[in-house]
């Protein structure tokens, strides 16, 4: 398997089996689930800011954030949070 559509592809087609977690009810308390929100939205976000707002935040930082942002999901899904 190579890039995100193939996988994407053999999910939809029967090739890749998923299976859900136990608690995946639960999965909107997790602070992954949280942080990859905020990925998920920050293009829409983004794009409504104004402009002035904007070009406080260089562009070659762009990427650098939505690295760390990304990163901080990761860290956040293997870490316990079991109360």
């Amino acid at each position: 398997m190579g890039g995100a559509c193939e996988i994407i592809h053999a999910i939809l087609s029967g090739e890749i089996q998923m299976k859900m977690v136990q608690d995946w009810k639960t999965a909107w308390r997790w602070h992954s689930t949280q942080v990859f929100a905020v990925l998920a939205v920050l293009p829409m976000v983004w794009s409504e800011l104004p402009d002035d707002i904007k070009t406080q935040i260089p562009a070659d930082w762009h990427p650098w954030i939505v690295a760390a942002i990304a990163l901080g999901g990761i860290l956040l899904r293997v870490r316990d949070q079991s109360k």
